[in-house]
């Protein structure tokens, strides 16, 4: 009888160490699987920049560069526009507009916490705007925003670059934020915000030539010391990225996972076409030959809504000095809180945009989808 007590022991002993086993298990899983979001099977965490990243002195364009059947693809960011994308080009053709000023580049920008206390003034997502590219007085000239690296590593398909991010709308120039035919209240109390941007290029990506792949990382602060009405962050929303293209790119178009191809939008030639798919879409020319799609891979935090892309037609430019000039615009964008709750700290945020010929970016989304 003396022997069963220390059976019972034995195996109250043997339970317990296989319980500790499968709940070391199960948070190992959940641990593992939440470090690698699965958006159509494409690895997110790969993304290691090489020690051969040098810094590149100012004012300076860098440079990547690819091939792609035949067709030279190049992209550059200026130090003049803390690390945007300055120019995109297929074969020679121009996807990104080489524009005066912050507002025809490719970047990130954001606005938060934009609700008016004065109930009879309307408040503007320009209100309370960081860009990653400057403010809309820049022009040609040097980016208000900050900017503390910029690097390109020596094969020159990866690029790094962090930025202190401006104020679209400068805090002290009331003629920068005339829209919808009055004067928009500006919340911004000084001209360079606490939000931080960090940007990584990957020309390339995963052996595909015609995919730039971008990891955004914005650094909320995590509190407010340049807001007139807010001590802290509870309403974001974020372009990541948004972006301009020559008016030519009229076909506005969604893709389709069950039959691996992108479809047209409803009312694909009107302006204000706004697409709904989970994470991504693309814009051509009617004619197939320039395409460029663009797809969100992985967000971070999870309480951020799922991206969702969208396109303005014809004829909206960024700005009044560049009304002349056809353009679309589209932009990749997610919100973040809208109940009153605080956040502070990263938003990460992967994407890649696919160029080429509509055939040829169909191709490469099937890769990864």
């Amino acid at each position: 009888m003396r022997g069963v007590p220390i059976m019972i022991f034995a195996l109250l002993l043997v339970v317990m160490v296989v319980v500790v086993v499968v709940v070391v298990g199960v948070l190992t899983a959940r641990s593992s699987s939440s470090s690698s979001p699965s958006q159509g099977g494409v690895d997110v965490d790969d993304f290691v920049l090489p020690e051969s990243l040098r810094p590149v002195s100012p004012p300076k364009t860098t440079t990547l560069q690819s091939t792609f059947n035949g067709k030279r693809i190049v992209v550059q960011a200026h130090s003049r526009l803390a690390g945007a994308i300055w120019s995109f080009t297929v074969g020679g053709k121009s996807y990104v507009p080489e524009l005066y000023g912050n507002g025809g580049s490719l970047q990130y920008a954001c606005f938060a916490n934009v609700d008016n206390p004065d109930s009879s003034k309307k408040a503007h997502s320009e209100s309370y705007n960081p860009t990653q590219a400057g403010n809309s007085r820049d022009k040609n000239g040097a980016t208000t925003s900050r900017w503390f690296d910029l690097s390109v590593d020596a094969g020159a398909t990866m690029a790094f670059s962090k930025t202190q991010m401006a104020f679209y709308t400068r805090h002290d120039d009331p003629h920068a934020n005339q829209r919808d035919g009055g004067l928009v209240p500006v919340f911004n109390t000084r001209s360079v915000s606490d939000f931080v941007l960090e940007q990584f290029l990957h020309l390339g990506y995963r052996d595909m030539p015609n995919v730039l792949r971008i990891r955004y990382v914005l650094n909320v602060p995590e509190k407010l010391t340049d807001h007139k009405h807010a001590n802290e962050v509870t309403f974001l929303i974020a372009e990541m990225p948004t972006g301009y293209v020559h008016g030519d790119f009229t076909r506005h178009l969604r893709w389709n996972g069950g039959a691996k191809t992108f479809e047209a939008l409803p009312g694909d030639t009107g302006s204000n076409v706004e697409s709904r798919p989970d994470l991504g879409g693309a814009v051509a020319t009617p004619d197939g030959e320039h395409c460029m799609g663009v797809w969100c891979i992985r967000y971070l935090p999870k309480r951020l809504n799922v991206p969702k892309f969208s396109v303005s037609g014809a004829g909206d430019g960024p700005n009044p000095m560049y009304q002349h000039i056809d353009l679309n615009k589209w932009a990749l964008t997610a919100s973040l809180g809208g109940h009153r709750r605080h956040f502070h700290g990263p938003i990460t945020t992967d994407v890649v945009l696919v160029v080429g010929t509509i055939d040829e970016v169909t191709e490469t989304f099937k890769k990864f989808f």
